[in-house]
């Protein structure tokens, strides 16, 4: 097996990137009115710039900054992964359901991830995927919960150069979302956000916005017929909504067309590509905003998109913390956020875990 151990200021960039992303967006979310009115669009973006600087750069709030069931459950994959050393479904279903049941505050669970988390419990965890398969007729859950927690998988894979190409990243990071999510929208929704994460620990800086697009774009032809067996890669909805991605960034469209055409909902189809989309936009700086950092700029960016601003902003954040490390994560930031030393211990173990 071909090992490169990345470096620990990636894992602690991706981990903590993900934290940001959740705990800066969640003031937002929600906000989806904005774009029928040209004035309100343009207060709501500058209060998202104002409050994403001042997170950032001044010292925190008297509060922390709450995350929401994005890190919740995030934490779950990480200290599962970790502490078994592989990936074991019923450990990690309990990890969820426990986490659910003994939270004190309000994280924002959905209603239909609650019902699958009792159904878990009812069951003592008989089978861990059947709760998730009986939702919605039997279709299952097309909602972005799978791959809002799933960067700690191809952190997990991440030293395996052969991982991805044999299917490592791939078939864990489906096989976590199958707990709660198992409609095939929501898996390649997270098996893409497990990619994007994979290549962004290993890529160098300079890998361009043309490269990174079509690099996503190959690996959902390479992946479609195993999670879309009845659709032609090009009739994927995913493949369209990534094939958007040059000509609006050649045209620098405005963020309410980017947020018609790629989504910015609850959904994993409306959230993944527009969560993929903030980071390459962001590789480069962007009109309107000042920010030479290029992860608070993703942050920022992906925000400012409206909608389910925590999780676009969760997995936006995760990629570009992965490829820029956790020198792009300031003090001031860090210990606002509630949750950073568990990431910090995670990011260590996980290291250790690579070397070995």
């Amino acid at each position: 097996m071909a090992k490169e151990v990345i470096d620990i200021s990636r894992i602690r960039g991706c981990l903590l990137g993900a934290l940001a992303g959740d705990c800066l967006g969640r003031k937002f979310e929600g906000n989806t009115f904005i774009f029928t009115n040209k004035n309100d669009s343009q207060k709501y973006r500058q209060d998202v710039l104002n409050y994403v600087e001042e997170c950032f750069w001044i010292i925190g709030p008297k509060e922390r900054l709450k995350y929401t069931d994005d890190t919740a459950m995030a934490r779950v994959v990480a200290a599962t992964l970790v502490d078994k050393n592989y990936f074991d479904a019923k450990a990690m279903a309990k990890g969820f359901v426990e986490t659910y049941f003994s939270e004190k505050c309000n994280r924002g669970y959905g209603g239909n991830i609650s019902q699958v988390f009792r159904k878990l419990r009812d069951s003592d965890f008989d089978d861990v995927f059947l709760p998730a398969e009986f939702q919605f007729d039997a279709k299952g859950s097309y909602g972005n919960g799978g791959a809002m927690r799933v960067a700690p998988v191809a952190l997990y894979f991440s030293n395996d150069l052969e991982a991805a190409l044999h299917g490592e990243v791939h078939q864990v990071a489906k096989e976590q979302c199958r707990i709660t999510h198992s409609n095939p929208d929501a898996i390649m929704g997270a098996v893409l956000i497990a990619f994007a994460v994979y290549q962004a620990c290993h890529a160098q800086q300079t890998l361009s916005q043309s490269e990174w697009i079509a690099n996503l774009l190959k690996f959902i032809q390479q992946k479609c017929a195993d999670i879309y067996p009845n659709t032609s890669t090009t009739k994927n909805a995913y493949y369209e909504k990534l094939s958007l991605f040059s000509n609006l960034i050649k045209n620098d469209s405005p963020r309410a067309e980017v947020s018609t055409l790629l989504g910015n909902g609850t959904a994993a189809l409306d959230s993944v590509p527009a969560a993929l989309f903030s980071f390459i936009k962001c590789m480069n700086p962007v009109d309107g905003i000042s920010m030479r950092n290029p992860l608070q700029r993703t942050i920022a960016y992906a925000i400012s998109l409206s909608g389910d601003t925590d999780t676009i902003a969760t997995m936006a954040g995760a990629i570009a913390g992965a490829l820029y490390g956790d020198v792009h994560i300031p003090g001031a930031l860090y210990y606002a956020m509630e949750g950073s030393e568990f990431y910090s211990e995670i990011a260590l173990k996980m290291h250790r875990f690579l070397q070995g």
